[in-house]
């Protein structure tokens, strides 16, 4: 697996923690985890998520949020 990461649009909110973001590079390598394409060049956006079968959607897409020093915010359900 290649450790690139994509280089970010300058309207991303990012995060500046070089920590956060090798972990989340290390957690993407162990798990078999890529990164691949681009992402949109604004500074808001809303990505709805379907039903999933188990709890490691999260743990990728924050590991992935973190390896990609993305500023995320999110919301979830109880049941």
């Amino acid at each position: 697996m290649s450790a690139a990461i994509p280089e970010l649009p300058g309207a991303l909110p990012r995060h500046d923690s070089n920590r956060a973001q090798r972990l989340g590079c290390w957690v993407l390598l162990r798990l078999g985890w890529q990164i691949r394409g681009e992402l949109p060049a604004v500074p808001k956006l809303v990505a709805a998520v379907a039903p999933h079968t188990s709890n490691w959607d999260f743990i990728v897409a924050f590991a992935a949020s973190l390896a990609l020093g993305l500023k995320i915010s999110f919301l979830g359900k109880h049941s």
